[in-house]
């Protein structure tokens, strides 16, 4: 007995301490701000919520953990575990400023990048239904050459429409307007056309399910 209550308190005494390094590490880690998550964001190219994590104390680099948010700060990797939520109506509209700045690339590659692997897009001016990455990207290799710009506009107040499915799937629906310019004049037009876009997440990032986008059938 008198051996084994020196092992137990020794036991206690580095849980305690492991505890306190545990606790010193999330108070240094505190707080997560908006801020620093657009400017993560930014820098990684992914589409986080400040509102979705919490922080959670990790030892030394967190770069290999998943499903969560790592900062570099004060010295230290800080980790802010994922929780259940979805995304807000503000990042779904993010999401499409996102694709119209690859349309403004004129790479073809790039905006073909933001489709899922398993993507379906019903183009606008093609009649052809793509559902490889590969047609994906041969078709705006085609579209691109008009310059294509676009604008979310609304009609009687229809658009956007967003919606959410899951945490991992959302709908944004409505109308929009493409600016397309004519490779032989300059000249500009724009084009009325109806959209859905469905967003799946996958891993950290948000990426076009299926996209459908479709003239106005009538005059606008």
């Amino acid at each position: 007995m008198a051996r084994v209550l020196p092992f137990l308190a020794a036991l206690l005494l580095a849980l305690a301490s492991h505890a306190a390094a545990g606790r010193g590490l999330l108070e240094a880690c505190r707080p997560l701000t908006a801020a620093a998550v657009v400017a993560y964001n930014d820098a990684k190219g992914s589409v986080f919520d400040f509102a979705c994590f919490e922080p959670a104390p990790v030892e030394k680099s967190c770069g290999g953990i998943a499903s969560g948010l790592c900062i570099f700060e004060k010295g230290i990797s800080c980790y802010y575990k994922a929780k259940p939520c979805k995304p807000t109506d503000t990042q779904v509209l993010a999401l499409f400023a996102e694709w119209n700045a690859a349309l403004a690339t004129l790479n073809a590659s790039k905006v073909a990048a933001l489709y899922a692997p398993t993507a379906v897009l019903l183009p606008t001016v093609s009649n052809k239904v793509r559902n490889t990455r590969a047609e994906i990207e041969n078709y705006f290799v085609s579209f691109l050459k008009r310059k294509p710009q676009s604008v979310i506009d609304s009609i009687a107040g229809s658009s956007p429409n967003i919606r959410f499915l899951a945490p991992d799937v959302a709908i944004n629906s409505g109308t929009y307007v493409f600016a397309l310019t004519n490779a032989e004049t300059g000249v500009v037009s724009n084009i009325h056309a109806r959209f859905t876009y469905v967003y799946k997440k996958y891993g950290d990032y948000w990426l076009i399910e299926d996209h459908h986008s479709s003239v106005m059938p009538e005059p606008v």
